[in-house]
This record gives structure tokens, sequence and C-alpha cells, in this order.
């Protein structure tokens, strides 16, 4: 379970910002529909929490439980905003500096690390590093906050989601890019997606029975109705369904959404 000095470390931090806390994550919605979630979640596999953090579209389709703390889905380790992959890892020991009293630094960042923890490979030695709560909370205010406190439209979080997933089939860019009027954008995201399940059932073709891939390329076509139509109203440039889509959308996450959209 998440040591509420986690919680309570987070909460400290975030005072005067807007972020509401909802059991151990921090929600909220920010400029023109830009829903922004903050939480330590513990490494898969480790003993190590990871603060992690997410942005979303108010004019997307987002699940009720995205709006809770064992629901959210925050997506970016706040290790990846000084260019690293996790707060706990191995680093060459020319990556780090240290200071007159001993402290270690990364990218200008306190970090914990022991040399006498090591690995070695073809590339030479690499020395264990972790980046304690304290440590990732200083990050979050340095480095984190302003970003976030500048997103404050669709575009920027269209961009923003690219920077924490970037990947061409985002499902959750979609929206962003949709209610930004960006709509070639949108239906490039879209393509990619559709591409990708397209790919996936060739795959399946190859891997399963003729039954099993049925029954599973039956399912997957059910789940794609809904994304083919947005795919078509983008295409067609249908102002009308397109308005609709994003008024429907924001009506249903603003409910959702209401204990962390009055607290500026």
């Amino acid at each position: 379970m998440l040591g509420m000095n986690h919680t309570a470390l987070l909460k400290n931090a975030l005072q005067g910002t807007g972020f509401v806390r909802r059991g151990s994550a921090f929600f909220r919605v920010w400029g023109d529909g830009v829903l922004q979630v903050l939480k330590f979640e513990r490494q898969r596999g480790g003993r190590v929490h990871d603060l992690s953090v997410g942005v979303f579209s108010m004019y997307g389709r987002l699940y009720p439980e995205w709006f809770t703390s064992s629901g959210c889905i925050p997506r970016a380790s706040i290790a990846s905003f000084i260019g690293l992959r996790s707060v706990d890892s191995y680093l060459f020991p020319n990556r780090l500096t240290k200071t007159d009293n001993g402290q270690f630094l990364y990218d200008g960042f306190p970090v914990m690390v022991e040399p006498k923890q090591w690995l070695r490979d073809e590339n030479g030695e690499h020395w264990k590093y972790c980046f304690t709560p304290e440590q990732q909370v200083h990050i979050l205010t340095e480095k984190v906050l302003p970003w976030l406190n500048d997103m404050t439209s669709q575009s920027l979080a269209a961009k923003a989601m690219y920077k924490i997933t970037p990947v061409p089939n985002d499902s959750l860019r979609f929206d962003a890019h949709l209610a930004a009027g960006e709509w070639i954008e949108a239906a490039q995201t879209m393509s990619a997606i559709l591409k990708q399940h397209a790919d996936a059932q060739a795959s399946w073709k190859r891997t399963f029975s003729e039954d099993k891939y049925a029954e599973m390329v039956a399912r997957q076509e059910v789940r794609d109705v809904p994304l083919k139509a947005a795919y078509k109203m983008v295409q067609e440039k249908d102002e009308e369904a397109i308005s609709s889509y994003l008024r429907e959308n924001y009506k249903r996450n603003c409910e959702l959404a209401k204990f962390c959209s009055t607290a500026r």
C-alpha cells in the first residue's frame, strides 16, 4: 500500500496550484479543458515509488475510473522530464556530477547514487541511482509544474501527450487535436490507430486457429465501430457531427470532474 508520506509530500508541494486530492492521486482541470493528473505509483516488480504525470483532453472519451485514485492512468514517469526512463536504474558515472559536500547531481537535480552497486557491460561500468520521493517532487516543482501551468489549450495538450507518449497512434491525442481544430493531425492519428488494428488482425491470422481468429476479429470490429465513425466525420469535415461529439464528451467529463473543476 502506498505510504501516506508520499501522498502528504505531494500534497504539500501542490498547495495553491489548483490540484485536488482524491485518495493518493491529485487532479485538476486547467485552461480550456486540460485534465492533469499526478500520483506516486509503485514500479512493477520494485520497491520504488515513481511520481507519474498524466495529461488528457476533457473533450475526449474518458472513462469514469480514470477520475479515481485507483483507476487513474498518469502515463509518464517524472524521470522522463530529465531524459531518463526510470527513477531507479543505472547510469554511467560520467553522466553524474558531485558537489563539494558529496551530493550527486543529474541534470542539475539531486539524486541518490550507490557506486558500490554497479553493473558492467561492453560499454563500461554503470552505477546504481535512485531519485527519492523528495527529489522527485523537486523535479516536479522546478521543471514539470511550470510545464503543466503553461498547458492552457487543447493544441498544447496534444503536444504534451506526444511528449508523454511519442507514438503516432495515441487515441487520447486524437480528441485534443480535434478540439483544437487540428483536423489533419486528428485524421492522421486515427488512421494510425486503425492501421495498427488491421496489422494486428493480420498477425492473428498467422497465429491463431480459424475459429479463434474469427472470434478476435469480430470483437475488434465491434470496438472499431466508434473509431471508424470518428475517422469518417473528420475525413468528411462534418462540423456538426464533430461539434456534437466534442460537446457530449465535454459535458460527460465535466460531471465526472466536478470535484476538481472548481479549485481555482
